[in-house]
């Protein structure tokens, strides 16, 4: 049964990437935009790389400091913990734009895991 699902995973994720690839969806192109729209599209391509599912996203109240925008978003998911490593080290690797603020893990059955992660998503502010 698990090679099954694996067989499935791993042709869901070919396929993502060719529908990727053909619609141009993956413009986001693991740089970051100057908005906030473009940011969270990168923080879900991540999750889906990661196989995470987001229960919910919610970003918070826009704050400006020393000319960037920064933004509180609270993401809220059902992961194994190997995925959520895999989706933090994503965010981890840019700095410039995404900080962790919090993380929460409650662990499941079967090796699951509930888990609530706030980051900070830092965008410049136009002009400055």
């Amino acid at each position: 049964l698990n090679s099954i699902a694996d067989e499935i995973r791993d042709k869901n994720i070919r396929l993502q990437k060719r529908l990727d690839a053909l619609s141009g969806s993956s413009a986001v192109k693991e740089t970051g935009t100057d908005d906030l729209s473009g940011n969270l599209e990168l923080l879900i391509a991540w999750a889906k790389a990661a196989d995470i599912r987001f229960v919910k996203m919610e970003p918070g109240q826009e704050k400006i400091e020393h000319g960037m925008k920064r933004y509180l978003i609270t993401l809220q998911f059902t992961s194994t913990y190997h995925a959520l490593g895999q989706f933090v080290n994503s965010v981890e690797k840019k700095p410039q734009l995404y900080s962790i603020d919090g993380l929460y893990v409650e662990a499941r059955r079967e090796g699951r895991v509930e888990a609530k992660l706030g980051i900070v998503c830092t965008i410049p502010v136009k002009g400055k």
